[in-house]
């Protein structure tokens, strides 16, 4: 015997509310999320934030920069001068 219980429209709508209201819960925990990770991604790509908390090791950098773009131009330059 199968029988089956019949569904009251009264729980129908109980369970649809608690469904939306679970789905409402999960899109703002997801909103929340993107948003910290947007705050986060912004601060860690901020060079401006970057030098300021670091000026001496980027000091060193953009000079190391400088040192390897000047030794290949000026190997660049004696190349063609001979």
């Amino acid at each position: 015997m199968n029988a089956e219980v019949p569904i009251r429209p009264a729980t129908v709508t109980v369970e649809v509310t608690l469904a939306e209201s679970e789905i409402e819960r999960t899109r703002e925990e997801v909103v929340r999320s993107v948003l910290a990770l947007r705050r986060a991604l912004s601060r860690r790509t901020n060079w401006r934030e970057w030098v300021g908390r670091r000026p001496l090791f980027s000091l060193g950098v953009v000079f190391a920069i400088g040192l390897v773009g000047g030794l290949k131009s000026g190997r660049q330059r004696s190349m063609k001068l001979r």
